[in-house]
């Protein structure tokens, strides 16, 4: 257990490596804890984004931790240290489930923010713990019924109060591009103009809460005329201090939407995080910064860090990890090499060959990869991408999710190869041959592009497998959105040992004269 006494003592020690930050003439380097594990949204890429925008701004060093909330028993033991931190990030939304913190760990968190650390409430943190009283303190308005606290309207520049139970309980629209009001002059958005606009945001009509010691920062109406409510606010509670807003939206069903592309989200963030820990706020206002007109969107790199679980399936180099399962004719003909730092396959000219499958020599259960593909509208072969499938006796079994450049509408979607299957699974079909007007309305949208066009372009491609739930996900945008319980937990695959678990590979079809490269595979093992 975690004493008074405890938390004082790595409060001095961080104390003293701060005073020695500073003796050196250096400017220390924010501390952020951020704490998920059970959101309605997508909390693994929403944590993503917020790590790489955080580290990319140069100022913070970034700790994740996750709440293993389908453990009971690794959940009575988890217990964040925050006072180790200057920042808490709070990506976590109970809305909807059961899932909830120890009560260890919510006095923790009052005791955090009270004595003086900083918590940022990221857009549907707010939704969470509606029986923890004094998280409604420090948050001041969130997702609630209208019995439960005060909302707040924005009228004549003015705020006005709405009592608990006059109006509705919390609720948003269709997402959207809103016009950003500065409601009060704070640190945070000090410089910016009077109004811009951003994309893809909720608009909370009636959050409620206590309401105490909050300043609303900004406001919006979904068109002229409508009511006006708070985006975002800040609330002082005890000695700390408390980031509230619904910027930085984050669905399942795509990867950096234009909400976490905003330059007004990005740049928010990483100066309330300066606030937030008591530094001055210095994180400049970029020149592209949206405007009353334009909004202003700038892609940016996620990072792939150890600390999260991440690891490189190819070492840009060579095929070491790697191995090549074919027929024995065909074990000569090096169709698979290293090329300018990419996996290349090249069958061009040369179609006389079976199967000939690249094998990572390691064995996933439940994952996340992520790939790029180059794409060649020369080439009129098929790959894809095999999971938990084994190779034996000639023939590989197992799923795949097909990567098909000369038809884009396939790539992403998911073909079984194992042995008395041999179908689409994704979407379900009786044999290999797809039928286009069967095809889910997310791959009919699926675009590629290809480097005859361009020599730069990249395709991107992600596959979760997390259960027997696969979702797959092709130049940001989710394909396929696949249930496999029944089919891939069957008796087939079991027989098999494929389905559940097994290797990944990459895959030359059968004759096909093919041109595909691959480069930056990354993957992490999803933990309960």
């Amino acid at each position: 257990m975690h004493s008074i006494t405890a938390m004082k003592t790595i409060r001095i020690i961080a104390s003293l490596f701060l005073l020695a930050s500073i003796a050196r003439g250096e400017e220390p380097k924010i501390k952020v804890l951020i704490v998920d594990g059970f959101s309605n949204h997508d909390w693994r890429h929403t944590t993503e984004c917020v790590e790489a925008l955080l580290l990319e701004s140069g100022l913070c060093e970034v700790t994740v931790t996750t709440a293993p909330v389908k453990d009971a028993a690794k959940l009575a033991q988890w217990r964040p240290e925050f006072p180790r931190y200057d920042v808490v990030v709070q990506n976590c939304n109970s809305l909807g489930s059961n899932y909830r913190w120890p009560e260890p760990v919510r006095a923790d968190l009052e005791a955090y923010v009270r004595g003086g650390g900083g918590l940022f409430v990221l857009h549907s943190g707010n939704n969470s713990f509606a029986d923890w009283p004094e998280y409604d303190r420090m948050i001041g308005l969130g997702w609630r019924k209208a019995d439960q606290g005060v909302a707040l309207e924005i009228n004549d520049g003015q705020v006005v109060r709405i009592p608990a139970g006059r109006g509705g309980g919390t609720g948003h629209g269709p997402r959207s591009e809103l016009l950003v009001r500065k409601l009060t002059e704070h640190p945070i958005n000090h410089g910016y103009p009077v109004t811009w606009r951003t994309p893809d945001i909720e608009l909370y009509a009636y959050a409620r809460g206590p309401a105490e010691n909050l300043t609303v920062l900004s406001y919006a109406s979904k068109k002229e005329g409508d009511k006006q409510w708070p985006i975002e606010w800040v609330v002082n509670y005890g000695k700390g201090r408390v980031y509230n807003g619904t910027f930085g939206h984050i669905w399942h069903d795509r990867r950096q939407p234009e909400s976490c592309q905003c330059v007004g989200f990005q740049t928010t963030l990483v100066r309330a995080v300066q606030w937030l820990a008591g530094r001055e706020v210095t994180y400049p206002i970029p020149a592209n910064f949206p405007t009353a007109e334009h909004v202003s969107l700038r892609p940016f790199e996620l990072k792939y860090r150890p600390a999260e679980g991440w690891e490189s399936l190819f070492n840009g180099q060579n095929l070491d990890g790697w191995t090549v399962r074919c027929r024995p004719d065909d074990k000569d003909k090096a169709f698979w090499k290293v090329a300018d730092g990419a996996i290349e396959c090249d069958s061009l000219g040369r179609p006389e060959h079976d199967y000939v499958w690249l094998e990572a020599n390691k064995g996933y259960a439940d994952f996340q990869l992520r790939l790029k593909f180059q794409a060649f509208k020369s080439s009129k072969g098929n790959s894809g991408v095999q999971f938990r499938s084994r190779y034996g006796d000639g023939w590989l079994d197992g799923p795949q999710v097909d990567v098909y450049p000369p038809d884009p509408l396939r790539t992403g979607l998911i073909y079984d190869e194992t042995t008395g299957v041999r179908r689409w699974i994704y979407p379900s079909l009786p044999d290999s041959r797809m039928v286009r007007e069967k095809a889910p309305a997310s791959a009919q949208a699926t675009r590629l592009v290809y480097a005859d066009d361009d020599p730069a372009a990249w395709n991107t491609l992600e596959l979760v497998a997390d259960g027997t739930k696969v979702t797959t996900f092709v130049n940001g945008l989710r394909v396929a959105d696949f249930n496999g319980a029944g089919i891939l937990d069957d008796r087939v695959h079991a027989d098999r040992q494929v389905g559940m678990a097994g290797k990944i590979l990459l895959q030359l079809h059968t004759r096909d004269e093919l041109r595909i490269r691959f480069k930056d595979l990354w993957i992490r093992t999803l933990t309960p």
